[in-house]
């Protein structure tokens, strides 16, 4: 029978603790702002600045959860446990990018908080003070649509209609809140197609260009 003990591991080097943990914090945080922020910023960005930001959150992230996976084999705590802070804040992060319905939410919030704006338009589209086509809002107005834009007019058939924008990518590709008088879903916007027409409320609709 051998007693020979095992060897100790070597310890971990003095870096890599404070490296996994800042790359955790950094990484997740990054991921997380992208994620919950994605929308406003594939309005900053633009499509192609999009796709940049998140092919640099993904592999920072994978970086990131393997310092930590080496942090948790190679590192011990004062108390002798293993080293899983950096793993936990990874996988925190991961899971809030991953499951937390944010499109969903950022969409929610953009309803509520414009609600009064919106209204406000809509009425002085009714007065006549604003349309028809695509029209630049008053100051006091501009928080109401992306770019403090909307497009006036529009839906065939329809006496009224105003379209807010939540996102504007390029010219034929969009989202955002319409507004129309008759109160039956639309089938087009200016001219486009719809790729998508949700309800929201009577006379309003989240919809989406193909």
């Amino acid at each position: 029978m051998n007693d020979t003990p095992t060897p100790a591991p070597p310890p971990a080097p003095p870096w890599l603790v404070p490296v996994a943990w800042r790359l955790a914090l950094v990484s997740g945080g990054f991921l997380v702002l992208v994620s919950a922020l994605q929308w406003a910023l594939a309005g900053l960005v633009g499509p192609l600045g999009m796709v940049i930001l998140s092919m640099t959150a993904l592999p920072l992230m994978v970086l990131s959860m393997l310092f930590a996976g080496l942090t948790f084999v190679l590192a011990r705590r004062p108390n002798g446990g293993r080293e899983v802070r950096p793993l936990l804040a990874g996988l925190v992060a991961f899971g809030l990018a991953t499951f937390v319905p944010w499109t969903r939410i950022d969409f929610e919030l953009r309803w509520r908080l414009t609600a009064a704006r919106r209204q406000a338009v809509v009425t002085m589209v009714r007065d006549g003070l604003l349309g028809p086509g695509r029209v630049m809002l008053p100051d006091a107005e501009r928080a109401a649509s992306v770019g403090g834009v909307v497009t006036v007019g529009g839906v065939p058939g329809d006496s009224l209609s105003v379209l807010f924008y939540t996102y504007r990518g390029d010219p034929n590709r969009w989202l955002g809140f319409l507004y129309v008088s008759r109160d039956a879903a639309p089938v087009m916007v200016g001219g486009d197609s719809l790729a998508q027409v949700l309800p929201r409320a009577p006379h309003w609709y989240l919809v989406a260009s193909r």
